[in-house]
């Protein structure tokens, strides 16, 4: 039995994929306070990630992140904004693509836009924390990330995200092996 335990657990980890995103929660940043900082094209006060568009602001307990005591407003003060970072990836692998996100109010402020390698996806998020996800296929050895708000957003904030994460979808062949000591391990336990 301590032998079928064992093999399923090393299964479950095989199976597992690694966030291939550094500081998806936005906590490793130059920002002490609980309320809100700005940062502008080009500041690099974000651990990992390049600010693009016009600015964003890492927001405090102040704003209930999701997680944590940071989450990043992609709009600013004011915006649009954009955050985007380089993963290492496999060509022809394929990644999911995840982050919460929520807004305080205004259609505008609803939109949030996404990418990893051709794959782009919008999505229009709610007033309350949900997770939204897509898959994509990377095209070379690195791929960037970019998360916007709608270009045309010139307001002051109140577009939320955290737990930001890229994992790899794991291949059917491995889950197929991994499936096939399984039940091997099972029936030599029945035996």
């Amino acid at each position: 039995m301590k032998s079928l335990i064992l093999l399923a657990a090393i299964a479950v980890g095989a199976g597992a994929s690694a966030n291939l995103v550094s500081n998806g929660g936005f906590e490793a940043n130059n920002y002490p306070g609980t309320a809100y900082k700005t940062y502008n094209v080009g500041d690099t006060g974000i651990n990992n990630w390049m600010v693009g568009a016009k600015s964003v602001d890492i927001v405090g307990t102040s704003y209930s992140p999701l997680s944590g005591s940071y989450a990043l407003d992609l709009v600013g003060s004011p915006g649009p904004g954009q955050v985007s970072q380089a993963l290492v990836t496999n060509p022809g692998g394929q990644y999911t693509v995840s982050f919460w996100a929520r807004h305080t109010g205004g259609s505008i402020n609803s939109e949030v836009n996404a990418s990893l390698a051709a794959t782009t996806q919008q999505f229009n998020v709610t007033t309350s924390w949900a997770q939204y996800s897509f898959v994509a296929t990377a095209n070379s050895l690195a791929e960037n990330i970019s998360i916007w708000s709608n270009p045309n957003n010139s307001s002051n904030g109140n577009t939320f995200i955290d737990d930001v994460s890229v994992e790899a979808v794991p291949e059917p062949a491995t889950m197929a092996v991994l499936g096939l000591g399984l039940a091997a391990a099972a029936r030599k336990r029945r035996k």
